[in-house]
This record gives structure tokens, sequence and C-alpha cells, in this order.
């Protein structure tokens, strides 16, 4: 008995370690496509557009019908093809039906690649396609080769990428006023902080030794009482102009450092930074293309 219940509990132990084995096995590299959604050429940017589905399933084949699904859901609401929310249901359960309902509907929709990974008991399938913009217009599309990213996200790799620019930047305008910008390329505001810094820190200097020789006049043998208050009200003021220099350029020198690790770096490629503002309409329904709100949308991509 005592040798069966540790059969047992062995299996009870090592079976994580099983799931674990095949769950690494059946990953396999990320496409670039799945991290980042492609681009048509500019040429095609009216004729057609490149869309991923995502789906998840107990087995290949629904997470694969509910992927397609989803993509061309994505495709319908941009074509403006007015489709029932039990039809899309019924695509994501049926390839059959849903090849029926790609042809019924006559929309130019056409399925490149496909990538899933396994998420313990269910899979997670990803889809790219390409579908025309206009249901009217049969497009040429384009080749798109696929490409594996080998070394992680796309928007994790860039993170990493400015986090490092960032902290050079601020090191080095820690040291040097406005060094940190003109590491980034940012000639103007580097240039701007340095002379900034450099006039209210020469000019608390300068207050200083001015301050000093005042001081050294009312310490003098033979100095009148008149010249000593005299000596002692223009102390008085270097002193308030230095303590004013010295305290705008401190706060300044952390200003330098802060906008230094903000500003922008030119070095890096302009897609690693993607802010765009832009008028959208967002469906009210769903699935019914007349009944639409204005709106602003806003991607901030880092």
């Amino acid at each position: 008995m005592k040798k069966y219940c540790l059969i047992f509990l062995s299996i009870l132990l090592l079976s994580p370690l099983f799931a674990q084995a095949q769950l690494q096995q059946s990953k396999k590299p990320r496409p670039d496509w799945a991290f980042e959604k492609p681009s048509p050429s500019p040429e095609n940017v009216k004729n057609f557009d490149y869309y991923v589905g995502v789906g998840y399933g107990k087995t290949l084949e629904e997470a694969t019908n509910k992927a397609k699904a989803d993509a061309l859901k994505q495709a319908i609401l941009r074509i403006g093809v007015q489709v029932s929310s039990s039809d899309l249901y019924k695509a994501e359960q049926d390839a059959e039906y849903l090849r029926i309902l790609t042809q019924q509907f006559e929309i130019p929709i056409r399925y490149l690649y496909d990538h899933y990974e396994a998420l313990g008991d269910t899979y997670k399938m990803m889809v790219l396609c390409q579908a025309a913009v206009n249901a009217n217009i049969t497009p040429r599309f384009e080749v798109y080769v696929e490409t594996f990213n080998k070394v992680g996200s796309k928007k994790e790799e860039n993170k990493k990428i400015i986090r490092r620019s960032d902290v050079k930047a601020l090191v080095a305008s820690s040291f040097i006023p406005g060094m940190g910008q003109m590491l980034k390329k940012q000639g103007g505001a580097g240039a701007g902080f340095l002379l900034s810094e450099l006039a209210l820190f020469g000019g608390g200097t300068t207050c200083y030794f001015l301050g000093d020789n005042q001081m050294k006049i009312m310490k003098a043998t033979g100095t009148t009482y008149a010249e000593y208050q005299q000596a002692k009200n223009t102390k008085n003021i270097l002193d308030i102009a230095m303590w004013t220099c010295f305290g705008v350029g401190a706060a300044l020198h952390i200003t330098n450092m802060v906008h230094a690790w903000l500003v922008k770096d030119k070095n890096l490629p302009p897609e690693i930074y993607k802010m765009s503002f832009s008028p959208v309409l967002i469906p009210t329904n769903e699935y019914s293309t007349p009944n639409y709100a204005m709106g602003a949308g806003v991607q901030i991509t880092f």
C-alpha cells in the first residue's frame, strides 16, 4: 500500500514539470506582426489594410475559427457591412459557415499566417490577414514575408532602448548642464540650459566675491561710519542676489536633469515614439453602420 502511495505522490509532484515541458515545446518565437500590426505601403493604404485576429479554444481548430472570425469582424466594421452578431457567433463555431459568410458578403479578405501558443489546456491563436477597406474593390494585395522576433516583444525592447538613452542623458546632465539634451540631439534645449546655469552660478559667484570685498572694507582699519554703513548695505544686497542666483540655479539644474530624462531622443528611429491624434467614428451599435458618434482618438506607443 505504501508503495502505491509513493508512486501516486511522485506522479502528482512531477506532473506540473511535464506540463511545463509540454508548454515550452509548444512555444515558438512570436512573429513581428503578433507584436505590431503591419501597415500597407502608401500607394495601397486606400485599398486594403492588415488585421490580426485573436481567438481562444480548447482545440486548435476552435481557436483558429475564432481568430479568423475576429479578423473578419474587424474587416466588416472597417468596410461598413451590416452583419448580425448571431452570424458572427456561428462563424466562430463553424469554419464552413465562416467561409460561406465571407463569400455571401463578398468581402475581399486573404489569410496570410497564423501563430498559436498553448496556455495550459487552452490554445491562443493569432491570424494575420489582409482585407479590403471597401467591399466594392478588389485590391492587389502585397506580399508580406513572415519574420520572427527572437529578442522578445518589440515594445519591451523599445522601452529598454529608451530607458538606456534616458539614463545616459540624466547622468550626463547631472555633471554638465544640457549635455544630456545634446546627446539626444536636442542641441537648442541643451545650449539653453548650459548658458542659463552658467549665467546664474557665475552671477552668484560674482556676487559672493563682491560681497567679500565689501566685508573687507567693513573690517578694514580707518573705515568711517558712513563707509561702513554703505559697505554693509551693499553686502546685504549682494548676499540676496547671490542666494537668489544659487537657488534659481539649483532649481534650474534639477529641471535640466528631469528634462534630459523626458525629452525625446532624436537619435532613435521615429517608429519607437508614436503619438497620433485624429477624429474617429465610434460605432454606437456594434454591428450596425448607420449609428455612429464622433470622437477623438489618441494612440500613444512607447
